[in-house]
C-alpha cells in the first residue's frame, strides 16, 4: 500500500476514539485487538465475541513457532531447499502457498515468503510433540487473559499422523486451533522480547502469561518479522510513519474454498509499545495486513502516538 493510499484512508475515518477507528476499519468483516506492551490493556477489542470465543486454524502464523522449535532442536536449515510449489508425500500432495513454486529458498525467504513447503520439510525431522509442545510451554492452549468475560480455551492436540503433523506444522488442520486474543499474547512475547502478557480490560500492572524457552531462536525470527512486512508477504502493512514488524497468515476452511485471513504484528520494531492482532472472515493474509496497517497509522497519527 503506498504512504498517500494509507494517509487517505486514515484521514477519512470518523472522529471518535481509536478502537472507534479500529470498528470502523474491520467493519463486520472480523475483529481487531491492540495491546499496550507496557501493561498488556486492550487498548482495543473489537468484536469481543470473536476475539474472546471463536478458535481458528491459525495459519502461517505458525511458522513462528515452528522455526523456533527446529532451530532449538538443531534441525538442518536448509539454505537451498527447492519450492516446486507442491510436493508428494505419501498418499497426500503437499501445496505451497505460492503454488507455482518459490524456486531455491534458505530459512530467511522461507519465513518471509511464508513457503510452506520449507517448514514441512523441516516438520519431518520434528515429533508431533515437539510441535505442540512449545505452545503448551507457552500456555497457548489455556485462557491467556486476566478479565475476558466469555474467553474460551484454544485446542492445541498432538497430532495423530504425519499428515496432521505438517497440517501442524503450518497452522492447518484440527489439532490447531487459537483464539485470537491467544494469537495477540502469543506475538506480545516475540515483541518483548520473551515474556508472553495477558491481555486484560481493566486498568492495572502487566501479567506475564509465560515466556519464550530459547532467546537464540525468538531473536533470529524476530528479526525476520521485520524483512516480512518490508518485502514479503505482510508488505501491505509497511506504513512510512514507523517500522511495523509481523507475520501474515491464511487459514483454509471448507477445503480450498473458504480461507480466514491473520496479521499479528508489532510496532515500532525498536523498543515496540503495541500489539496488534487483526482476524478476517473470508480473507487471506494480505488483507488482513492491509487493515493492521491502517490500524498502526491510526494509532500513532493519534492521540496514543503524541502527535
Amino acid at each position: 500500500m503506498t504512504t498517500a493510499a494509507i494517509i487517505i484512508l486514515a484521514l477519512s475515518l470518523t472522529a471518535g476514539t481509536f478502537e472507534d477507528r479500529c470498528k470502523e476499519l474491520i467493519g463486520d468483516r472480523g475483529a481487531v485487538a491492540v495491546m499496550d506492551l507496557e501493561t498488556g490493556n486492550l487498548i482495543a477489542a473489537t468484536h469481543p465475541e470473536i476475539l474472546f470465543s471463536r478458535r481458528f486454524p491459525p495459519g502461517s502464523v505458525a511458522k513462528i513457532l515452528t522455526a523456533m522449535v527446529a532451530i532449538d532442536k538443531g534441525i538442518d536449515l536448509p539454505e537451498d531447499f527447492s519450492c516446486t510449489g507442491h510436493e508428494i508425500y505419501g498418499n497426500d500432495t503437499l501445496w505451497c502457498s505460492m503454488r507455482c513454486g518459490h524456486g531455491e529458498v534458505d530459512f530467511t525467504k522461507a519465513m518471509i515468503e511464508s513457503c510452506n513447503l520449507y517448514f514441512q520439510n523441516l516438520a519431518k525431522d520434528l515429533t508431533a510433540d515437539d510441535l505442540a509442545g512449545i505452545y503448551r510451554t507457552l500456555k497457548l492452549e489455556h485462557r491467556v487473559g486476566v478479565d475476558l468475560s466469555g474467553e474460551t480455551e484454544s485446542i492445541i492436540l498432538v497430532p495423530a499422523t504425519d499428515s496432521a503433523k505438517l497440517e501442524f506444522a503450518i497452522g492447518q488442520g484440527s489439532a490447531i486451533q487459537l483464539t485470537p486474543v491467544a494469537m495477540l499474547s502469543l506475538i506480545s512475547g516475540v515483541a518483548t522480547g520473551g515474556q508472553l502478557l495477558r491481555p486484560r480490560l481493566a486498568p492495572g500492572k502487566a501479567q506475564v502469561l509465560s515466556s519464550f524457552p530459547s532467546q537464540n531462536a525468538l531473536h533470529r525470527v524476530r528479526g525476520l518479522l521485520r524483512q516480512a512486512v518490508r518485502q514479503g508477504t505482510g508488505k501491505e502493512a509497511e506504513i512510512t510513519t514507523v517500522e511495523v514488524a509481523g507475520k501474515t497468515g491464511t487459514s483454509t476452511v471448507l477445503g480450498d474454498w473458504v480461507t480466514h485471513g491473520w496479521f499479528v504484528g508489532f510496532a515500532p520494531f525498536e523498543g515496540p509499545r503495541i500489539a496488534v492482532v487483526v482476524f478476517l472472515h473470508r480473507g487471506e493474509g494480505k488483507d488482513a495486513a492491509r487493515i493492521a496497517g491502517l490500524v498502526i497509522f491510526s494509532y500513532f497519527r493519534g492521540s496514543h502516538g503524541g502527535s
